[in-house]
Parts: structure tokens; sequence; C-alpha cells
């Protein structure tokens, strides 16, 4: 009596293990895209927190330049040469230098300014070196000198307070370009026309507004290089 074979046949294993093969390798492959979902997402949002960080303090920086307190320049004694063009563009030094105000509530001076101006807000003011505390019936606004530097090269973007040395703010820069709004006139409040890549020391006080551009780039690659613009106003120049 012939006993009933039991068991796989080779046909069979071999049809077994090709479909284990297909099932492991569609797995792996949904890994792989999903890790690299991950890696690009997570690329693009750190672009994204550093291009934010920079920009929201430049144009901080921006919006207060030129605000010298209570009373125009004019008013002040020991007034510097820098306080009559607080905001500049050097094209070759990918550089934009402001003079602008730092936030205080005008009871003390500030260890970070480079100027302090003491006044009644009434009949006239002084312009300080450094950190000044206000007198009787003063108050005190604490200025800064900042450059903000480019650099190409190196791929970052760096600032620099009054006389000090230029410290990083962020690195895998690849692109930084900074234009401006002018009005027609230097008594005008409002842009005219487009914005213009250079202006001359002649024209500082027709600048309303700047606008900025910053691209970033991941170091390894993960995403495309990414973009970012904004516009700041400077308050003191607006209606």
């Amino acid at each position: 009596m012939d006993k009933a074979e039991k068991g796989f046949g080779l046909v069979e294993v071999m049809i077994a293990v090709t479909l284990g093969i297909v099932v492991v390798l569609g797995i792996t492959q949904i890994f792989v895209s999903a890790k690299q979902s991950y890696l690009t997402q997570d690329a693009t949002s750190r672009l994204q927190e550093d291009a934010r960080y920079v920009l929201s303090r430049m144009v901080q920086d921006i919006r207060m330049a030129g605000m010298f307190g209570c009373l125009p320049v004019s008013a002040l004694d020991n007034s510097p040469g820098d306080f009559a063009s607080p905001i500049a563009w050097n094209s070759t030094k990918n550089e934009l230098s402001l003079v602008t105000a730092s936030v205080a509530d005008g009871l003390s001076g500030s260890s970070s300014s480079t100027w302090t101006i003491t006044t009644n807000c009434l009949t006239g003011g002084t312009v300080h070196s450094g950190s000044r505390n206000p007198g009787t019936g003063e108050l005190a606004f604490p200025i800064r000198k900042l450059a903000y530097t480019y650099d190409a090269n190196a791929g970052t973007l760096s600032v620099a307070s009054g006389s000090n040395q230029a410290q990083p703010l962020v690195s895998g820069v690849s692109g930084f370009s900074v234009t401006f709004g002018l009005a027609a006139t230097a008594t005008d409040s409002y842009v005219a026309g487009s914005y213009a890549s250079n202006v001359s020391a002649a024209d500082t006080s027709r600048i309303r507004s700047v606008r900025l551009s910053l691209t970033m780039r991941d170091a390894d690659g993960r995403t495309a290089d990414q973009t970012y613009r904004v516009v700041a106003a400077l308050r003191n120049r607006l209606p």
C-alpha cells in the first residue's frame, strides 16, 4: 500500500521564497521612502527656523533705524556723524549698516549700546559714548551701531555691534541681498517706484523701507535651496 506523500515541493518553496522577498523589498522601500521624507521635512523646517530667526531680528533693528528718542538729531549735542546716515548698504562688502535704537524703558543705560542719548524731551539732549544713566528729569535712549555682513565663501551671516568683532548668526546661507524702497523726495513718506539695490549717501534720507532676500542651503543636500523675503519699513520715516 502506497503512503500519501506529504510536505512541499521544490516549486512551491521557490514561489514562497520569491513572494517573501517581494514583500520584504516592498516594506523596505516604504521604510526608506518614509525616512527620506522625514529627513527632507526636518531639513526644510531647520532652514525655515534659521531664516525666521535672522530675518525677524534684522526687521526689528531696521524698523528702529534712525530713531533717536523724542527729539530730532538737530536738537542733540555731540551728535556723531553716523546719525546722519542711520542705514546703508555696502555692496562690495555685502554689509548692511544700521544705527538703531535698543528697546529700553528710558530709566537706565544699556551695556550693549554704542551711544546713549540723555534728554528731557523738551529743550535738548546730549549724546554720550557707551552706556549712561539719565539725570534728574531725563530719559535715556540706548543707540547701537550694527553691521550685518554676508560672507559668501563661508556661507554665513554675521553681526557686529559697535567696534566689537562680528559674531555669526547663521550658517548655510547661499544668497543674501538688500534693496531699498525710496520716496520721491526726502520729505515724502511713501515709496515711489521700484526698489533700488544701490543708494548713494546723498539719497539715504529717501529710504522708507528695506527688502531682504535670504537663501538658505542644507549642507547635506536633503532639500532644495529655500529663499525667504521680507519687507521692513522705517517707522520714524512713515506718517
